[in-house]
């Protein structure tokens, strides 16, 4: 804080040290799974009696929730149905959810994997990368080229470098 009539000192960086660079690529590839939740609330009155004071407050309590999981390459993945459930075990219930679709992707995941499919058109675009779709290296001896396909379609996507 300054005292009126104070200029305040400000250091800016040093030419170079003034630039972000983005280098969390693998944030780039888009996830084959999301779930959607969304969770209700009301308001509860509670009344606590502490040292012959009686004190009110209003709390957020859960009282329903849903849930729908999508996969994004192949709706076939997708949740049979929503989880819709009203009740003050809905957080349970939501939990309980959410490890079993974490058990099911998990094994679509392993045992629905599909081989890489590639196009003619796939194959000439593969061939005329110069430099990884993502962090822009270009490929080398060390930074060897590789192919990136979605897991669940075999749909190649991008020339990737190694790194």
């Amino acid at each position: 804080m300054c005292n009126e009539g104070e200029a305040q000192q400000i250091t800016l960086p040093n030419e170079g040290e003034n630039v972000f660079k983005f280098t969390n690529f693998q944030s780039l590839i888009p996830y084959p799974f999301v779930l959607y939740a969304d969770l209700e609330t009301a308001i509860q009155l509670e009344v606590d009696i502490l040292k012959n004071k009686m004190i009110s407050k209003r709390v957020h309590v859960v009282i329903a929730v849903a849930a729908y999981t999508v996969c994004l390459p192949n709706d076939t993945f997708s949740s049979a149905s929503p989880l819709l459930h009203v009740g003050y075990d809905c957080v349970e219930k939501f939990f309980d959810h959410l490890f079993l679709e974490l058990k099911r992707i998990g094994h679509i995941l392993t045992f629905q994997c599909k081989r890489l499919i590639m196009t003619d058109l796939d194959r000439s675009a593969f061939a005329a990368a110069e430099t990884c779709a993502m962090c822009g290296i270009v490929y080398n001896p060390q930074n060897v080229k590789v192919r990136d396909h979605c897991h669940l379609s075999g749909r190649f996507r991008y020339a990737l470098c190694s790194k």
